[in-house]
Formats: structure tokens, sequence, C-alpha cells
């Protein structure tokens, strides 16, 4: 740690020079606790029942459910795919946890909790660096938690969850100029998520070389950044290889034309110019809404830059050199990302989507920003009047706090949390033969992997558009389960149980209707069945599924009908 400044009379203001110093183990515990506040409510939440996931998580349930028991989801096309394009790093950890017995949604469900506390651990000891000031490192890990929360990223436990801890965790190393540790977190970040590890390559990039006046480029030592970035293609070539098995990434062009990818699509990516760039969920440089309010402060820091270059004389209690490497290194973080962001655009799907390069990594720079923004304004206020610096910590004091509240009550991370409504439902679909697989057009397919352990056929939240081989089966599949829903011809409901082999039609009641049909859905991505399946119920045909119902049936609740496809088969064939 650098020099910390003289001391200050408040207490809050308070500069150390190691973090094992009584004020720092206070406020890094304050910290910890803040951390683990945020997650055991969110844990709560997941064990309020068997049958709460978060939205995300269910995705990978089917991946996790085969690693604790191998019978599972056997030729399932959505788990394949899946497995192609999960890191290394986050199978092989579920697979170690798998060998002692754990319950994979379980494991789920309580590793925010650990994710967070490392997160809030490096954050504080890397703000800590940067201010000097325990008080200060505290406010930039409070901020950071508090962002965490009103986002779905670490509650899902999904392997973007990883970007934050391991993202931290490298910034603080590479604050601290540690080669050893830059590597291995680099390392852990290709396996565990790794579009932030090529934002850390970029920041290592800006390290080994750099502009100096004149516009001459100065290396330093760019040796270790060629071996970080030998070792990082290394790490990801197979990731990259073993998706490549569901074929090419779709292209710009292609992606243009698919329903999908607008603005009503399961992804939407193209959409008006403010939204493509800035907003976009997947295409935006601020792809979302970054929260708590106070972590906007940290904007504040290229006043501090300005005031290097104008040649003002320093802020009171800090040396002018301190100051601007603090300031500096947040715009650091901003412009690696973004240096990441426009390859991303200009090779469109093949670096994933562009906002992976911006939407984990600005939320760490604006909470380390404003960490040392609070504290030079503390300072300078102090400075002035010390009764004034009092009243303004207990006015950030009282804003913490409520944004505290706000986060624990409206955090988006906490509503992301699905309750599975259907629990006689998924109860028949657990005692089912493992390879049992269900078609279903309901969005209530989303959650039988997850919740009932078997195989769906598809549904809107598997069916990733962004390999043409594996989309092109998902688009055919859902096509000829529209067709066999909607048709009056038997011999398409005969078609798609022979060809995928389908157990059981999951039957949401008054879908066989045309009001039901016309109502905004994933389905109508799927054209032209989806348009054919409209016209046919609009000239009065009725569905021939819909004559099979009171035969065939095996399971029945309050929305939903199982219906089982060998009767069906039978009955067609009479």
């Amino acid at each position: 740690m650098n020099e910390p400044s003289p001391n200050n009379e408040n207490w809050f203001l308070r500069a150390v020079h190691s973090f094992r110093e009584p004020i720092c183990v206070f406020w890094l515990g304050a910290a910890l606790l803040f951390s683990t506040v945020l997650s055991l409510y969110g844990i709560w939440i997941a064990f309020q029942n068997p049958y709460v996931l978060q939205d995300d998580a269910r995705q990978y349930a089917p991946l996790l459910y085969r690693y604790w028991d191998s019978e599972l989801f056997r030729s399932d096309l959505i788990l394949q795919y899946y497995e192609s394009i999960t890191p290394s790093g986050y199978k092989a950890l579920f697979q170690w946890t798998a060998l002692f017995g754990v319950d994979p949604v379980g494991g789920i469900k309580v590793l925010p909790l650990f994710l967070g506390l490392i997160t809030t651990f490096f954050c504080f000891l890397l703000a800590l660096r940067m201010t000097h000031t325990p008080f200060g490192a505290f406010v930039a890990a409070t901020l950071l938690n508090q962002n965490l929360w009103t986002r779905e990223d670490i509650s899902s436990a999904t392997p973007r969850s990883f970007a934050y801890p391991l993202f931290t965790a490298f910034c603080y190393y590479f604050f601290k100029k540690s080669r050893i540790g830059c590597f291995i977190l680099l390392v852990l970040q290709c396996l565990f998520f790794p579009p932030v590890a090529l934002v850390s390559l970029a920041m290592l990039a800006f390290r080994a070389v750099r502009l100096e006046p004149g516009m001459r480029i100065s290396g330093r030592a760019p040796g270790f950044w060629i071996v970080c970035l030998s070792v990082a293609v290394l790490l990801l070539s197979p990731y990259s290889i073993s998706s490549s098995a569901f074929g090419p990434v779709v292209s710009r062009a292609e992606a243009k034309t698919m329903i999908a990818f607008m603005k009503d699509g399961s992804q939407p990516f193209f959409l008006d110019p403010l939204q493509y760039w800035i907003t976009g969920p997947h295409s935006g440089f601020i792809p979302y809404d970054i929260r708590p309010p106070l972590i906007w402060t940290g904007l504040l820091i290229l006043f501090f830059l300005k005031h290097r270059y104008g040649g003002r004389a320093p802020l009171p209690a800090r040396s002018e050199t301190t100051l601007f490497q603090a300031a500096k290194f947040p715009v650091r973080i901003i412009v690696a990302s973004t240096c990441v962001f426009l390859p991303a655009h200009a090779f469109l799907f093949h670096l994933y989507n562009p906002g992976r390069y911006t939407q984990h990594t600005f939320p760490v720079a604006l909470a380390l920003a404003s960490g040392v923004v609070v504290v030079e304004i503390l300072r300078r206020v102090h400075h002035v009047n010390r009764l004034a610096g009092k009243v303004l910590v207990f006015v950030l004091l009282t804003i913490l706090a409520a944004q505290s509240v706000n986060t624990l009550l409206y955090g988006y991370g906490y509503r992301q949390y699905l309750s599975g409504k259907y629990r006689d439902l998924y109860s028949f679909f657990h005692k089912q033969q493992p390879s049992t697989l269900t078609a279903s057009l309901s969005a209530e397919a989303d959650n039988l992997p997850a919740f009932g352990r078997r195989s769906t056929l598809a549904g809107r939240e598997y069916a990733l558009p962004y390999h043409t081989a594996y989309y092109s089966q998902i688009h055919g599949r859902v096509s000829q389960l529209i067709r066999a829903h909607y048709s009056e011809d038997p011999g398409e409901v005969r078609k798609l149980i022979r060809v995928y082999y389908v157990d059981f039609f999951l039957i949401e009641k008054g879908s066989l209707t045309l009001e039901w049909l016309r109502r905004p859905s994933w389905i109508h991505e799927y054209q032209p069945a989806a348009k054919e399946a409209v016209l046919s119920m609009e000239s009065g045909k009725i569905p021939a599924l819909q004559a099979l119902l009171p035969v065939c049936t095996v399971f029945e609740n309050r929305d939903f009908a199982v219906v089982d496809a060998k009767c069906v088969l039978n009955k067609i064939a009479k």
C-alpha cells in the first residue's frame, strides 16, 4: 500500500498504514456483514420451497442434474448444447460437488453468498489501496454490493456471476502490480467467464504498451502480456471448438432476418440506434440500469483527472501523484472494456454479445471511483468546516442505509427468483422414466427440466439463436409442435411423436383456441408455422389433438392436462 496521508481528526477519514489495523478490520467486517445480509435474504427466498429457482439458473439445471444423476437427460439436445457453451471451470465445480452428493440446485442457491463475500473482500482491499481510508473502502464495497443485488447476475449463480469476484480480484492484483496474482486470476476468468478475461487482457496490454508524449509507443515488459495471451488462447480453444459442433455462429446478416433478434424476440438485439448502442440489453454500452444512484458519483472522478492536467494545487491531505493514480484506475477499466466492446460489435456474435464486456466491469469501476470521490469530497469539506464534514458523513450514511432498504425491498436480483406453481405436475413428471420427453407450447415447459427433472422438446428459455445448427433444430421442433397442436390432420401429431420420440404432451387449458393463439407469445417467432396455425383456426378447423384430450389425458390439474403420446398414436391408428 502506498504511503497514506497524515491522520485526520475525523474518525471516518482516518488513514491507515496496514489493513490489519483495528479501524480497517472494523470497516472490512462491516462490509462483509452487509454482503452476507444481502445474500442471506436471497437464500431465504430461494429455500422457501423446493420449487424456487432463479430465472436464468433454470437453463443450467439439466446440465447440473446430469452431473448428479447420469441417468437424467440422456441424448437431450438442449443439455448437449448448454454443455458445449458452458465454461469448463463452471462445469468442473459442479462435477466436483456432485462427487460429494451435493444437490446441484441447492448449490446454486447458496453460491451467491460466497461470490458476494469474495467480491466484497477484494473490492474493499482495492479501494483501501486507492483511498488509504477504510471508510472510503467500505463505501465502495457497499455500493458495489447494492449494485449486485439490483441486478440478476450474481443471484443467478450462472457463469456470468463469477465475473464480479474474479474481475475485482484481478483489479486488486493489477493495481498491486502482482504478476502472479494477475496470471492466476486471468486463468480462472478463462475457465469460468471468458468475456471478462478479454477485458483483463486489454488492461494488461495497456500496461505492456503505452503512448508517451509525441505519440511514441513505450514498451513495458510485453513478454508477460504475450504469455498471458498465449495461455488465454490455449484455455479458450476447447471452448470454441466444442460450441462449433452446433454450427457456425450466426452472422449479422442472418440475425437481422430472424425474429428472435428483433424488439419482441427472445433475444432483443436490433433496436433503435439509442438502445442499440447505449441501453440495449445485449448490444448497449450500458446495457442495464446501473444502480444505486449514489454509485454515479463515481463520474466525478473525471474532475480529478482534469485537476491533474489543469495544474491546480493538490487537494487537502493527499499528494497529487497518489490522487491521480487512484483517479485514473477506474477510467482504465472503462477504456479497456470499451476496447473489447467495439471489436465485439465489429465481429458480431463471434465474441458473444458486446454488452457482456461492459455490464460487469462498469459497476466495479464506478464503485471504486465513488469511494475515491466520496473520500476526497469529505476531506475537502472537513478541511474547510469540521462540523459540515460531520453532517455530510451523516447524510452519506443515511443515503447508504436508504439504498440498502430499497435494495432489499425492490432489488431486481430478488425478484428474479421464480416459484414453481404446480407441485403436483412436477411430482408427476418426477415419477416418470428418466428418458421421458415432453412437448409443450406453454411457458411452463421452461420449468420442467428444473422442477420436474425431465426433458422438454423445446422452450423459450432454451431457444438461443446464436449457433445456426442448434437453433435450426429448435426452430424445426417448435414449428412441428405448432402444427401438431393446431392442425386438423392427425398425421402432424403422429409425425411429431415418431420423429422426436415424444412421450407426453403438456397442454395448457385454453391453448387450443384462437384467442390463446393470437395473444403475444414466444411461438410467434416460429414462422410460417405460427401464421399457418392462426389461419387454420380462423377458418374454423378443429385441432386433431383436441378430440384426443378426453381419452388420452393421464394427469390433470386446474391449468394443465398431460396427454400420453402412446395413447394418441393408438387412437390415430384406429
